[in-house]
């Protein structure tokens, strides 16, 4: 009886062979992509989104709180891309944020239309969108 060992009748013919390469290019593929985040569901990101809208919208509300007859002040900020990531290899080259749409300010000064235009304007050079993208109203 011989023992050429268990995998010795795959290598005999060209089917084994091909078997074995396929699984190995199988197996390959799916740490390529495990290695390269293709295999997440993609909440890690999400969350991240969510944590960045949250504090840009904070950060706006507390900024347009501070310019004069502002009074308290709600802001809500919409993204028309999510963040991008730009890899060169498996290296990341660069991380670009989240690209703003249109910003909604909901403020207890917007009858004042001085109040308006200064919101409405430094909105727009924040974050490069035109200024009918930005809209201020009147809080209940």
């Amino acid at each position: 009886m011989r023992s050429d060992g268990v995998f010795a009748g795959f290598f005999r013919n060209k089917t084994g062979i091909v078997k074995v390469v396929l699984v190995l290019a199988v197996g390959a593929l799916f740490l390529w992509l495990g290695l390269r985040g293709g295999g997440s569901d993609g909440t890690d990101t999400r969350d991240e989104l969510t944590q960045y809208k949250e504090n840009l919208e904070s950060e706006l509300s507390e900024l347009c709180s501070d310019i004069r007859g502002v009074g308290k002040c709600r802001v809500f900020v919409s993204f028309s891309v999510g963040s991008r990531t730009e890899y060169r290899g498996s290296s990341v080259v660069s991380v670009s944020p989240p690209e703003v749409q249109a910003v909604n300010i909901v403020c207890e000064g917007a009858d004042d239309d001085t109040v308006r235009y200064t919101l409405i304007n430094m909105v727009s050079s924040t974050f490069g969108i035109g200024t009918n993208r930005i809209t201020v109203a009147k809080m209940s």
